[in-house]
């Protein structure tokens, strides 16, 4: 690779990212009783089908964090449904641009992909294991999911393999989404727990990266 190569910038999109979410909080603070109306409020079937076609466009598009889409589920319908809509709505949403990269230009997609921070480890993560590189990507939210999506397309991984690590990869980030968005009006107490709890298993599941990759070494 040139090292030339403009890469963007990680610190101005976290920075970016944090104030989207800082924004979306003073937003539900300011407006908490109305927004306690809409949760506790009984909707349809139809109401239901289009609140996840959203997610998955917002999952598809980030125009905003899909964390905060993922908690405003939670917060809507519970955590279990919530968590599955969270679950559903993201994994759609990643299989279309596998397939997209998949079925375009595969060296154009490519070339697009690494134009991200991190590209070349998931690179050589691919390499080593493809079903192992896309699980631990989704656990460990370091790696962008455009680069994960798009390398995995133009990469050798059968579809099944990549649907199933994405599916057990979101599955613990999109709980805690759901959780945290159940608890946070009535207990912010338990949302700040519960958050704890998973940085907890963030180290875990990155111990367990660490040890893969001395492995494989």
């Amino acid at each position: 690779m040139p090292d030339g190569r403009r890469r963007r910038s990680p610190f101005r999109s976290k920075w970016l990212i944090a104030l989207v979410y800082i924004g979306g909080l003073a937003i539900v603070l300011s407006e908490r009783d109305a927004l306690g109306e809409w949760l506790t409020s009984r909707d349809d079937a139809g109401d239901a089908v289009l609140l996840f076609l959203a997610a998955a466009a917002l999952a598809l598009f980030p125009v905003i964090p899909f964390g905060i889409v993922a908690g405003v589920l939670g917060a809507k319908f519970g955590v279990v449904t919530g968590s599955i809509m969270n679950i559903g709505a993201s994994v759609i949403a990643a299989y279309i641009m596998f397939v997209f990269a998949r079925l375009s230009l595969t060296d154009v997609a490519e070339r697009v992909a690494m134009r991200y921070r991190y590209a070349e480890r998931m690179q050589q993560l691919m390499k080593a294991n493809p079903f192992f590189a896309v699980l631990f990507a989704r656990l460990i939210p370091i790696i962008p999911a455009p680069v994960v999506n798009v390398y995995s397309g133009v990469s050798g991984i059968t579809t099944a393999a990549y649907v199933t690590a994405t599916v057990l990869g979101k599955i613990p980030v999109m709980l805690v989404f759901a959780i945290v968005g159940d608890q946070l009006a009535a207990s912010a107490g338990s949302a700040a727990l519960t958050i704890i709890i998973y940085g907890a298993f963030l180290l875990a599941v990155y111990g367990a990266y660490r040890l893969w990759l001395r492995r494989q070494a």
